[in-house]
């Protein structure tokens, strides 16, 4: 059975961690735990200073993609963006491969399509995020673990059946899914001080 994100204020339902509210010290503080603390920069296998990366898979909504590209250089990450990188003469999956080599990844849900059964009337189709979006969404699972992947949904986007249950933090125009995110790049190591939001 396929979900919606984006369903009713209150109706958890198991699937979106916005309802819940924030405690004070993840929306203001700078870092929620000694692993968070740790700097944008680390060392390498050579003592030298490794650029931290975090993936943005996207569709077609480009102003949430340089939302939260924007977000992370103020964290002092730094943004990989596929279509932003040079091709090399690589088709697209060579050329993702390439570049998933980075610490986390956010999958952006925005309703870029609509979808349903081939038999049902085109009228009854749900908003759904670009097929590619999916795809990339389960390879960064599979590659960085579940821990290390963050969606971030705008509006009612179906939700495959298989992703069902697992927390995502919805997209809302106050900004409050900018003290999520970072909260959940705190956890997985990354830099993200609240203060600068």
């Amino acid at each position: 059975m396929d979900r919606l994100c984006g369903g009713e204020p209150g109706d958890l339902g198991g699937r979106s961690s916005d309802e819940m509210p924030l405690a004070k010290d993840d929306r203001f503080s700078a870092a929620s735990s000694p692993v968070a603390q740790s700097k944008a920069l680390s060392e390498n296998a050579s003592g030298g200073p490794t650029e931290r990366t975090v993936f943005i898979v996207h569709g077609h909504d480009l102003v949430i993609r340089t939302e939260v590209e924007n977000l992370l250089r103020r964290f002092g990450l730094s943004p990989v963006v596929l279509d932003e990188q040079a091709n090399r003469g690589r088709t697209v999956i060579e050329k993702f491969e390439g570049q998933s080599g980075c610490d986390f990844a956010i999958v952006l849900l925005t309703p870029d399509d609509c979808g349903g059964p081939a038999n049902a009337e085109p009228s009854t189709y749900k908003p759904r995020a670009r097929q590619n979006v999916f795809l990339e969404l389960g390879f960064f699972i599979g590659k960085l673990g579940r821990n290390k992947v963050s969606a971030l949904c705008k509006g009612n986007v179906e939700i495959p059946s298989d992703y069902s249950g697992v927390l995502w933090i919805n997209y809302d125009v106050a900004g409050n899914w900018m003290y999520r995110l970072g909260r959940e790049l705190r956890e997985a190591g990354l830099p993200a001080d609240a203060n600068r939001i």
